[in-house]
């Protein structure tokens, strides 16, 4: 039998998922993920195999942790309760005290790694497919715009939802980012989030 691990390897895989949400794949250097994860290199490629495998690790850990509100909004019974819902799940997952500002994935976004991109892309592609079924259930139960293309408004609902996340990692509060949804909501014809508390 090998030695076991001298670590907890949750607790460094949590603390490594916090160090990429904070600089995202590229910006998080193994030696940094080393340091907060408390262990060395070697002992961080024996137990994760690689960065790329410990990013997407973190990545699982990270939706099944913070990104639980996306399929309960996907589930309500009306259009309106769901774009509100994934609307102030965003806000509040992105600006929430104690964590990073923004979200872990755009955060990384923009890394150069091919296969991290293509990772990326395949999460973002499940969430926006997601979406675009949930919309054309509403639209075939009359509870949404008929005249709307539903790929078109699960992307737009993204695009909103990615703007957010960047602004929130700028500085923008969660107070401005509730009014910038409560103008999305307010063209959608749906009620604003202020009603929701």
């Amino acid at each position: 039998m090998g030695r076991p691990r001298g670590f907890n390897e949750a607790q460094a895989l949590e603390a490594a998922m916090l160090l990429f949400w904070s600089k995202g794949y590229e910006g998080a250097t193994t030696n940094d993920l080393a340091d907060v994860m408390g262990i060395n290199a070697s002992s961080m490629y024996a137990a994760f195999g690689s960065k790329e495998e410990l990013f997407k690790r973190a990545v699982v850990r990270y939706c099944d942790k913070h990104m639980i509100y996306f399929p309960a909004a996907l589930a309500l019974p009306t259009m309106n309760e769901t774009v509100r819902a994934v609307l102030a799940g965003t806000i509040d997952l992105v600006s929430k005290p104690g964590y990073p500002q923004g979200c872990l994935m755009i955060q990384s976004g923009m890394a150069i790694t091919e296969s991290i991109q293509i990772f990326l892309n395949g999460y973002r592609k499940q969430g926006e497919d997601a979406l675009k079924r949930r919309v054309e259930r509403a639209k075939k139960e009359s509870d949404f715009d008929p005249t709307l293309n539903p790929g078109d408004f699960a992307r737009y609902l993204v695009m909103l939802t990615t703007g957010m996340s960047v602004q929130a990692s700028k500085g923008t509060s969660k107070a401005e980012l509730k009014r910038q949804a409560d103008l999305a909501l307010r063209y959608f014809g749906y009620r604003p989030l202020r009603h929701s508390q």
